[in-house]
């Protein structure tokens, strides 16, 4: 399963990719499905990249991520995601956010796949597809409203009360 979906962000490119990567660890501030988030340190940084990845605590429980590629200059980062939260039949979850500037803003593309084992393709494909689809649609959302009002979305707020 392959899902790609982008956002223009009113922001210039340096200020979306100090929140995607530079803040990697602090994901928790702005998007819904994490509640608390940390830097690992433990994994080996590539690249250049200022951390090698995070521990998520996510609405369907905890998560590890791993940075997999870091480009800077074509402003890429790619991961991969892990624990126990993720269901037994979802194999390879990665992703790949991809900025772009256009004028003063810039335009974020989230590439994100992931391989379901083949009888749940068939029997629960179409249902999982729509579940990724929304929670990636919702992150992209969260993350430009956070970029352009410099504070998280109110239903990102209204969660935390």
């Amino acid at each position: 399963m392959e899902i790609k979906h982008s956002i223009a962000i009113h922001r210039d490119v340096d200020d979306v990719w100090r929140v995607l990567v530079i803040d990697y660890g602090e994901v928790y501030k702005w998007a819904r499905a994490v509640s608390s988030s940390k830097p690992n340190y433990e994994a080996s940084s590539i690249g250049g990249a200022p951390i090698g990845g995070r521990s998520c605590h996510a609405s369907f429980g905890p998560v590890e991520e791993t940075i997999t590629s870091f480009d800077p200059t074509e402003h890429k980062l790619g991961y991969r995601a892990s624990g126990s939260a993720i269901p037994f039949f979802v194999r390879n979850l990665s992703g790949i956010w991809t900025l772009t500037p256009i004028g003063s803003a810039t335009r974020v593309v989230l590439h994100f796949k992931a391989n379901l084992m083949f009888r749940f393709s068939i029997v629960m494909g179409w249902m999982i597809n729509r579940q990724f689809k929304r929670a990636i649609h919702e992150t992209l959302g969260d993350l430009k409203y956070y970029i352009e009002n410099g504070k998280p979305h109110p239903l990102k707020v209204s969660q935390s009360k």
